[in-house]
C-alpha cells in the first residue's frame, strides 16, 4: 500500500520554496508600485470591492503562472503535476506568512495586500494559473 507521507517528503520543498520566494518578492514590489500610483494608503479606499475581487482573482492566477513559469524555467520545462501542487502549497504558505508580517509586525514597510492576499479567491486563481499550461494545452488540439 502506498504511504502519502513518504511521497510528500520526497518532493523538492527547498526549491519550491525558493520559486515561490522569488515571485512573491516580486509581487510585493508590485503591490507597492500600485500603492505609490495610487498617491498611497489613503488611495486604496477609492477602489470598488468588485474591482478588488476582479483583482485578487487575475493576482492570484498570475502568481500561479509566474510561480510556475519560473520552475520550468530553472528545470529545463520539468513540471510534475505532484510539483505543481507543490508550488501552488509553498506559494500559499509565503503568502499567509507575507500577511502574518504586514499585519503584526512590518505593517508600515510592506505595502497592503493587493494582489497577494491570502484568501479563497487569491488561491484559486492560484491553481488556475498554475495549471493554465496544461490546461490549454488540451484545448489546441
Amino acid at each position: 500500500m502506498p504511504n502519502p507521507i513518504h511521497s510528500l517528503k520526497q518532493l523538492p520543498w527547498g526549491a519550491t520554496l525558493r520559486t515561490a520566494i522569488i515571485v512573491v518578492a516580486g509581487v510585493v514590489a508590485i503591490e507597492w508600485a500600485i500603492v505609490l500610483a495610487l498617491g498611497g494608503r489613503a488611495g486604496l479606499g477609492s477602489i470598488s470591492p468588485g474591482f478588488l475581487l476582479a483583482m485578487n482573482l487575475l493576482g492570484g492566477a498570475l502568481l500561479g503562472i509566474a510561480t510556475t513559469e519560473l520552475w520550468r524555467r530553472q528545470n529545463n520545462g520539468y513540471l510534475a503535476i505532484n510539483l505543481a501542487w507543490t508550488l501552488i502549497g509553498s506559494t500559499t504558505l509565503l503568502l499567509i506568512l507575507r500577511w502574518l508580517l504586514a499585519k503584526y509586525f512590518f505593517g508600515a514597510l510592506l505595502p497592503p495586500t493587493l494582489l497577494s492576499e491570502p484568501s479563497s479567491v487569491v488561491i484559486m486563481g492560484m491553481v488556475i494559473g498554475g495549471f493554465w499550461r496544461s490546461w490549454s494545452a488540451r484545448f489546441r488540439n
